[in-house]
């Protein structure tokens, strides 16, 4: 049996040429919104509105740039709840109070919820924003802007299965090594050409390749 290395060649995204780089903007312009990215929104603008005497806050949005998009809220206050009137959107007429002075304010606050909400939105799916994230995380391309991975032409469970087994003494059995994945999982390093294993998927793995 004979063996050869295939040798690859990956490129940063800053050595790409300019219509490549707009390929791969392109294919992960929503790298930096694919997650709860208006968390941190949510929790200043609740700390906002307690300091304006709501409570139980619950806030809604939807965007961006079409009709019907904007931020809503519901809530508790002393001088009147603020509920939804409408179900159907999540812009600041889809709520009111019995107080009109309630009423008001809350509409005027979840207009600038959803200014906030929309100019992040607009930061983080920026560009700059974007090549600030590829770069960050040191992603490698091919010369047509594919994603490169370090595993590309290796079998990928026995990679997976190696690079487990090596953060365990050798003398671990099997049954050793489940246990400690049952209690902490290992570091596992996983490129994008693999899905996320959870703890039975991997031990399925490990059961299968030491046997």
């Amino acid at each position: 049996m004979k063996k050869f290395l295939k040798q690859f060649t990956a490129y940063d995204f800053k050595e790409l040429d300019k219509k490549t780089q707009d390929r791969v903007i392109g294919k992960m312009s929503d790298i930096n919104v694919d997650h709860e990215w208006y968390d941190f929104i949510f929790e200043e603008w609740t700390q906002k509105l307690n300091d304006h005497g709501f409570t139980d806050v619950k806030i809604e949005f939807s965007g961006f740039y079409s009709q019907g998009d904007g931020a809503c809220f519901t809530a508790k206050h002393e001088k009147g709840d603020v509920y939804r009137i409408s179900h159907h959107y999540s812009h600041s007429r889809c709520i009111t109070s019995d107080s009109e002075e309630i009423r008001d304010l809350a509409r005027n606050l979840s207009d600038l919820i959803y200014i906030d909400l929309r100019k992040t939105y607009d930061h983080l799916t920026s560009r700059e924003s974007i090549i600030e994230t590829i770069e960050c995380n040191e992603y490698l391309f091919h010369s047509d802007g594919r994603i490169f991975s370090a595993f590309e032409g290796q079998d990928a469970s026995r990679l997976i299965l190696d690079i487990v087994l090596s953060e365990y003494p050798s003398n671990f059995s099997t049954d050793q090594i489940c246990k400690c994945i049952d209690k902490k999982s290992p570091f596992v390093v996983i490129s994008e050409a693999f899905e996320d294993i959870n703890k039975g998927a991997l031990k399925s793995l490990i059961r299968a390749g030491t046997e």
